[in-house]
């Protein structure tokens, strides 16, 4: 479902009604914003050679984000920071249970974006990210748990509506491909992406 959603950007240019001459996107501003994100897994057992590359786990994230952007005649500019948390877990069941989770993580990210209909504008995203992943492995006589940081290339698209002089909506699709970690004493390593779409509000001071 989640790889369908990008289709909904378009769906809500046209969907929304667009306030007159709010000149948003200009200076500095503030935000918050929710979504649905899915984490896949790609999984190396470096004692038998094996790779298992299929394991997903779907969640809610929240995110808070400040930036500060330059509009000009033809789109806009930004650079934004931003940190969140999420509940994403993908889950394996064998002879014991393995589950990776994703937790906090923050980033900086610029926005590039084109104006649009009325005062709305589409944008890419191109930044960085670091996240928070927990890995947990438990089975008969057994049992252990690491965390680690990963960073990774985030990409996305979105839309912004205005919604007065000062606020903007947005919508957005992204992924970032986090790098490889290993785990457990080297005998695993992981290397997580992060696909998200979320929608938000921001104030621009």
């Amino acid at each position: 479902m989640i790889n369908k959603l990008p289709l909904c950007l378009g769906t809500a240019v046209l969907a929304v009604s667009l306030a007159g001459t709010a000149h948003a996107r200009e200076g500095a501003y503030l935000g918050a914003q929710v979504g649905w994100a899915d984490t896949g897994i790609k999984i190396t057992d470096r004692q038998y050679g094996n790779t298992f590359d299929g394991l997903h786990g779907e969640g809610v994230n929240g995110t808070l984000f400040a930036g500060i952007g330059r509009r000009g005649a033809n789109g806009f500019l930004a650079l934004e920071i931003n940190g969140g948390m999420g509940n994403a877990e993908a889950e394996l069941r064998g002879v014991g249970t393995t589950a990776y989770r994703i937790q906090e993580s923050y980033g900086v990210g610029f926005l590039a974006g084109m104006n649009s209909v009325g005062d709305s504008a589409l944008f890419v995203r191109a930044g960085w990210q670091r996240a928070s992943f927990k890995a947990e492995d438990k089975g008969p006589g057994y049992s252990w748990n690491e965390e680690r940081d990963h960073d990774g290339l985030r990409a996305g698209v979105g839309v912004l509506l205005p919604i007065s002089h000062n606020v903007d909506f947005r919508a957005e699709w992204n992924k970032t491909f986090y790098g490889k970690k290993d785990y457990d004493h080297g005998a695993i390593s992981i290397k997580p992406t992060e696909t998200q779409f979320a929608l938000g509000v921001s104030y621009r001071f």
